[in-house]
């Protein structure tokens, strides 16, 4: 099991589940060669996920989770191979199961609240504003001191017309990280948006 973990430092993935198998085999008994094995794919598992590889990744994670169900750790990774595959519900699970596991550890609420704002991000790219808005609002109940969230919500609002509660949501962004002129600029475009809505009901009405 020392060797796998050295040649998990290594990334030499194929030797490395070779040697913890090995292990196994010499002592059926002993968990925690089981677990190393585990640890190994999980690492591999990382490795993919560095490399924007989804698939590969819950492969790995799927395999260290088949030998070791208790370990919160890899359904957190696994939850974000799975985001990473655009499979909110599978992602929102994983992730779930590890706050499950350690309710605790406040890192796979703040995972969790990346996914929620994540899949609304793909909801605002389809224009899906009313979607959107449903994932913000989770990802800031899990997580609402996170700036960003607030932004993406209002961005959201904004394309639900709702122009008072995408002011507040980009102010509350505003008031987290008052250093980011990102949101500024947010809040401008949502005031200029909003003059145009008014500027074009007008124009509609005076035809």
């Amino acid at each position: 099991s020392n060797l796998a973990l050295a040649l998990l430092g290594l990334k030499n993935w194929e030797r490395a589940r070779e040697a913890s198998q090995k292990a196994i085999e010499i002592d059926r008994e002993n968990v925690y060669y089981t677990q190393v094995l585990a640890t190994v794919y999980n690492a591999e598992g990382n490795d993919d996920l560095d490399k924007a590889d989804y698939a590969a990744a819950k492969a790995n994670y799927d395999k260290a989770i088949e030998l070791d169900q208790n370990a919160a750790v890899y359904y957190a990774n696994l939850a974000l191979a799975l985001a990473g595959l655009n499979d909110w519900p599978g992602a929102r699970e994983a992730c779930q199961k590890a706050i499950d596991i350690e309710p605790e550890n406040i890192d796979y609420r703040r995972k969790l609240a990346g996914i929620y704002n994540a899949e609304g991000n793909d909801h605002l790219d389809k224009a899906d504003y009313a979607a959107a808005k449903a994932n913000y609002d989770k990802a800031i109940e899990l997580d609402p001191n996170a700036a960003v969230y607030y932004a993406n919500l209002a961005l959201a609002l904004a394309g639900l017309d709702d122009w008072p509660g995408a002011r507040e949501a980009c102010q509350k962004a505003i008031d987290i990280e008052p250093e980011n002129s990102d949101y500024r600029r947010t809040l401008a475009e949502i005031y200029k948006a909003e003059g145009n809505a008014y500027t074009g009901k007008a124009d509609g009405g005076a035809g």
